[in-house]
């Protein structure tokens, strides 16, 4: 994925000062940001998971490092806070997708989660909740589980709506559109939240 953003931005026009690939499971990368830093770049994109992408928002805060922290999609996790620390977390944005009550009418969702399992829904609770219920909606309307069946049905699905909003399926590729890919920030609490001001630069909501 990180070689394939590479590739995209410099055909966009976009000048990559440093590419530097990480070894996972290090218990710090100050070396590796001190590398790429180096060039003075606007932006320093960590495309990695929130165990390696928190260690780096954290090296970034502790270096006092002057480029824009920004954490791939595959660091969106609680325990990228975790990880990062508050401070270094709330300076790093991560992109992901909404926290279970930025959706629209989410409460009730997140108060049957709460009664059922005693704590508040993590991260990806809300499109487990929906992938479940989704595939179910399509073993109802398909009588059975035959893959053919299921994925023509599925496909055509326009509105379909749960916990995560409305759903539709582009047939040609099998993907939600439009995607809910945002921003998202770290508040005061320490839990990740949609980006206000990306959301207000994009026009974009959480339905």
């Amino acid at each position: 994925m990180s070689s394939q953003l590479q590739t995209l931005l410099q055909q966009a026009g976009v000048q990559v000062t440093a590419f530097q690939p990480i070894d996972p499971g290090a218990k710090s990368y100050d070396d590796v940001v001190k590398t790429v830093a180096a060039g003075n770049p606007d932006v320093i994109y960590a495309a990695t998971y929130y165990p390696e992408g928190g260690l780096i928002a954290k090296a970034m805060y502790d270096q006092k490092v002057s480029s824009k922290c920004v954490a791939d999609y595959g660091s969106y996790d609680s325990a990228f806070v975790t990880t990062a620390g508050k401070a270094a977390a709330k300076n790093c944005p991560v992109v992901g997708v909404p926290a279970p009550n930025d959706f629209v009418d989410s409460a009730p969702y997140v108060a049957a989660y709460r009664k059922q399992f005693g704590k508040a829904p993590g991260t990806w609770s809300p499109y487990a909740y929906d992938s479940l219920n989704f595939f179910a909606y399509g073993v109802r309307r398909t009588g059975g589980f035959d893959a053919a069946a299921l994925t023509k049905e599925l496909g055509t699905v326009n509105g379909w709506s749960g916990w995560t909003r409305y759903v539709t399926i582009e047939a040609s590729t099998g993907n939600r559109q439009p995607a809910t890919v945002v921003v998202t920030t770290t508040d005061a609490k320490g839990q990740l939240h949609i980006d206000g001001s990306w959301a207000k630069a994009v026009g974009a909501d959480a339905q």
